[in-house]
């Protein structure tokens, strides 16, 4: 039924074997963690003077400084914040991979909305 030639078995080796490679390094780059600039900003411009955080300017350094707050959910609080607008409520947090009812309340007292 599929008799090929040893040359069409050859390049249809080559293709299905570059078709699995490119399909191997599109997994592992999206898997790949974005690369933010950090970004230096003036203390008060995002940190208030009681401490708390506006999350809605905050930087990478800020956001990982909150309590339960690592590197993955920053980075999906800063792409929230590129794709979808600024935070209006605090609770809008809780739409953010990561943040549930426990840590909501744990870093709520912690950030403002401005």
């Amino acid at each position: 039924m599929l008799n090929f030639t040893k040359e069409e078995r050859l390049v249809l080796v080559f293709f299905v074997g570059c078709f699995l490679l490119g399909s191997v390094t599109v997994f592992f780059k999206k898997r790949e963690i974005p690369r933010y600039p950090l970004k230096r900003t003036l203390l008060s411009e995002t940190t208030r003077e009681d401490g708390r955080i506006n999350i809605n300017k905050a930087g990478f350094d800020e956001l990982v400084r909150l309590k339960g707050i690592g590197r993955m959910t920053a980075i999906r609080i800063m792409d929230y914040r590129k794709n979808s607008g600024p935070f209006f409520y605090k609770e809008d947090l809780m739409k953010i991979k990561g943040i549930g009812r426990g840590k909501f309340d744990r870093i709520k007292d912690r950030v403002v909305i401005k």
